[in-house]
């Protein structure tokens, strides 16, 4: 219980932190992580309202407590103490969705299924509207690296070398035929995306990944 009361203090604060960036910034520009924090320990919260009860993973808690205090000595030393409270508070607001997560998966058996499902057709679906603007703004002819939404071309590699075995995983546990032409074919439009990263670390992950997920079907 007193973690959940942690999350929600931390909340209030980046509740705090965001209403104060919108009254400086009259444009309106805010800094992502007080955004996401705010939606993260709400989501938190909402689930603590409604089910009245939170699952603490005790490995996963344990790793995160000395990640927090490595994270609360880094700060104190840092040369740019204005931008590590912030980073800090993205920790936290992680921490709190995969705490949202793992409760969920406690109470409802099949959450994990439909969220596995979920990852692997918004991730695959975000990657081909990206390699739709890839091929339409002609990068495709110019031979240029594939980086989608991401600013450089390994970040999208290392993304998609975590999309497809989950992509894979879904295709090859599909019943429907018609479901599995769908994963399928989305399987393949990450395995091109990937392609077009030339990303060679990504594709030697991408090669030793599907190796495992195939070994183990």
């Amino acid at each position: 219980m007193s973690i959940f009361f942690v999350f929600f203090l931390l909340g209030s604060n980046a509740l705090l932190v965001l209403r104060e960036q919108i009254l400086v910034n009259r444009l309106g520009v805010l800094t992502p992580i007080p955004a996401f924090a705010v939606f993260s320990f709400l989501v938190l919260t909402l689930l603590f309202v409604l089910v009245r009860r939170i699952y603490l993973p005790v490995i996963s808690s344990k790793i995160f407590l000395a990640l927090l205090v490595w994270m609360i000595i880094s700060t104190v030393f840092s040369q740019d103490l204005t931008a590590s409270p912030f980073e800090l508070l993205r920790y936290f607001a992680l921490f709190a969705l995969f705490i949202t997560v793992f409760t969920l998966s406690k109470l409802y058996t099949k959450f994990s299924q439909h969220l596995i499902t979920g990852l692997a057709l918004v991730g695959s679906l975000l990657t081909a509207k990206d390699l739709i603007q890839y091929i339409a703004w002609g990068s495709l002819d110019t031979g240029g690296s594939l980086t989608g939404t991401f600013y450089w071309h390994n970040p999208l590699a290392t993304y998609l070398i975590l999309i497809i075995p989950i992509t894979l995983g879904v295709f090859l546990s599909a019943k429907n035929h018609i479901y599995r032409f769908l994963t399928g074919s989305l399987v393949v439009i990450d395995l091109f995306a990937l392609i077009l990263t030339y990303s060679r670390a990504g594709w030697l992950g991408a090669v030793l990944s599907l190796a495992v997920v195939l070994g183990l079907s």
